[in-house]
């Protein structure tokens, strides 16, 4: 509720000028990036609790990373995600919560891969050129 006052016209940090994105705290046991391309999913955990700076925001600074098994339903859905967007290619954003639910943040239709790629050993410029020469 204090944060409410960030909002209101005045303030020292007035918002009425600047867009604002707002969404509830969700608790994570890891942050997942799932790559998809076409029908093939590349999902990466974030192992973004391990340190103060990345646990809001995993992009704040560098979290380890590890392939990550997603399971089937939740790749379905991604699919289908791409499927009814009509692209081929997104990086979708999740947290995992400690008790196992993938709560979705969202797709970006270009998001980055290479540095999932370089830490993780996934085979994700494989998949675009085997995507592409299709």
């Amino acid at each position: 509720a204090e944060d409410l006052a960030y909002l209101e016209e005045g303030s020292s940090y007035d918002l009425q000028c600047a867009p604002g994105i707002f969404q509830e705290l969700v608790e994570k046991k890891v942050d997942v990036r799932a790559t998809v391309i076409g029908r093939e999913v590349y999902a990466c955990e974030i192992h973004s609790q391990e340190k103060e700076a990345t646990k809001l925001d995993w992009r704040r600074g560098f979290a380890k990373r590890s392939s990550h098994l997603m399971s089937d339903e939740v790749q379905e859905q991604c699919q289908e995600m791409l499927q009814r967007l009509g692209l081929h290619f997104g990086a979708f954003d999740f947290a995992l919560t400690p008790t196992g639910e993938y709560v979705f943040f969202e797709v970006n239709p270009n998001g980055s891969w290479a540095d999932v790629e370089a830490v993780t050993g996934l085979q994700i410029s494989r998949g675009i050129a085997e995507f592409l020469t299709k």
